[in-house]
């Protein structure tokens, strides 16, 4: 028995066919982990930017060497599939953080942090542990 396009049914397709959503995702998750490996990088080591951002938000320079900590642990941890669900959701609330800054202390738009947890959830999404 012939099925047509139109005697489709979405509910038994099997959706990991295709490699490519998987390699596109790996792919948001290098490089991920490549930008806040280097950002939270800059933010340890105390790149004069950095340094002068967070003087610009006032809560202290620990607080950029924790921010720091957690983009370089979340970057680890986007290049393992079991764990990248974590780092990604540690990005998401570092990222929520930074548009707040953005529209609080620093006087520019929020774009950067907004594609940066945009991206974040999308591995959030794809790579979420399905049961525990």
């Amino acid at each position: 028995m012939n099925k047509s396009a139109s005697d489709f049914d979405p509910s038994t397709a099997n959706p990991q066919t295709s490699p490519w959503p998987n390699r596109l995702t790996w792919g948001v998750q290098i490089s991920l982990a490549l930008a806040f490996g280097a950002a939270g990088g800059s933010k340890l080591i105390g790149v004069t930017p950095m340094v002068d951002l967070f003087d610009l938000i006032g809560l202290g320079q620990w607080f950029r060497y924790v921010t720091g900590a957690i983009e370089v642990g979340s970057a680890v941890l986007l290049l393992n599939v079991r764990s990248s669900w974590i780092g990604a959701s540690l990005l998401i609330c570092t990222m929520f953080g930074a548009v707040i800054v953005h529209i609080v202390v620093v006087p520019s738009p929020p774009i950067g942090p907004l594609v940066l947890g945009t991206l974040s959830a999308i591995v959030l999404f794809r790579r979420r542990p399905r049961a525990f």
